[in-house]
């Protein structure tokens, strides 16, 4: 054979080693390429990681993680989580417009709907403050209240010592005692929860608090039932039911007087200083918020509750209801003259129930 064709006959079998060379790592490569989620992991997987990532604060992965598994939207839990992750987004217009295509929304997904629509909607609506039902109660249950709440037909008033639970014509149908009453929550049940200063009262249990806790101001509800405890040296545990410490922060607010949070489990400070400060559920910080005293006139907060999406209502110094939504927009207030309160409760509800303690009067309002 001649130089020529061996040289030809040497180049062909190196292409061809080469081809299958290339061959078999392009194989290689394209059998180790990650495959979608939905290739790797069944749906419920992905929705319970959709969950999780809500809960920690990620929205833009909760977002992510819901859109594959967007099939399940006649779950009525995945619907509201959907929703609520539209919402943490700020997308206050795409939630709505997502639950109106509903063919048959639950009660609470048209609560949903109507409130958001007044509160953060096109055209916003103005609170009423309409009293509805008022009562009169003892002077002496009135000087030393700390935490009111409503409940089904009752209403449950807390003092330092005392737990009184209220009918609707102001009748105290039962009392219960106790030491260092601070604030009460409504558990699943719509039953009382008692912050003490130095524990919970569950069922009527008591759950003592670590010595870490000293002196408790403020709670609220955490994720996975869980709670958010304030103590008084500007630090927020997080604890389970049996009094257990999760997680423990010290924040670098001014003399924080209460806590609260939205169904985001995004998380409220008031401070001494008259503002509140709002965290995601991760704790980065979100925003601040004063009541906008040179639009709306509050002078000073004094107390706030939010609804599910983070819209609060303040009570300011001056027993004056102040209606705000997440974006900081004025919706209306309520006027000293013929309302005036001194404790106030709402759950993010149509309805706040109020304490005028100069009239000695427990009202109920329809926003």
């Amino acid at each position: 054979m001649s130089r020529k064709k061996l040289s030809i006959l040497k180049k062909e079998k190196f292409l061809i080693f080469s081809f299958l060379n290339l061959f078999v790592i392009f194989c290689l490569a394209f059998s180790t390429f990650p495959p979608s989620p939905e290739q790797t992991h069944p749906p419920n997987i992905v929705f319970e990681k959709a969950k999780s990532d809500f809960l920690e604060g990620n929205l833009n992965s909760a977002y992510k993680n819901l859109l594959l598994t967007n099939f399940l939207k006649e779950n009525p839990d995945w619907r509201e989580l959907y929703f609520l992750t539209l919402v943490g987004l700020n997308k206050p217009l795409s939630a709505i417009s997502f639950l109106q295509e509903q063919k048959e929304p639950t009660e609470k997904e048209k609560f949903y709907i109507e409130s958001l629509i007044q509160r953060q909607g096109v055209e916003k609506e103005s609170p009423k403050f309409l009293e509805i039902l008022s009562f009169s109660l003892s002077k002496e249950i009135l000087k030393k209240v700390s935490s009111i709440i409503a409940s089904k037909d009752n209403f449950f008033v807390l003092t330092e010592n005392s737990l009184y639970k209220i009918d609707n014509s102001g009748k105290i149908v039962e009392t219960t005692v106790l030491t260092g009453g601070r604030e009460l929550l409504l558990d699943e049940d719509c039953e009382a929860i008692i912050l003490t200063k130095d524990g919970l009262i569950l069922n009527e249990k008591k759950i003592t608090f670590p010595l870490q806790i000293r002196s408790a101001l403020s709670f609220a509800k955490a994720p996975e039932g869980n709670f958010y405890v304030l103590g008084e040296n500007n630090e927020l545990f997080k604890i389970n039911k049996e009094g257990g410490i999760i997680e423990q922060r010290h924040l670098l607010i001014k003399q924080c007087l209460k806590v609260r949070t939205d169904s985001l489990f995004r998380v409220f400070i008031l401070s001494s200083n008259e503002e509140v400060s709002i965290y995601s559920a991760s704790f980065a910080p979100l925003l601040v918020m004063d009541g906008k005293p040179a639009t709306t006139g509050i002078r000073g907060i004094k107390d706030f509750f939010v609804d599910y999406a983070g819209n609060p209502i303040f009570l300011d110094k001056s027993g004056e209801l102040f209606f705000l939504n997440f974006n900081q927009e004025f919706l209306g207030k309520s006027q000293k003259e013929k309302i005036k309160t001194d404790w106030f409760f709402w759950d993010g509800g149509k309805y706040i129930f109020s304490i005028d303690k100069r009239k000695t009067v427990f009202r109920k309002l329809e926003l």
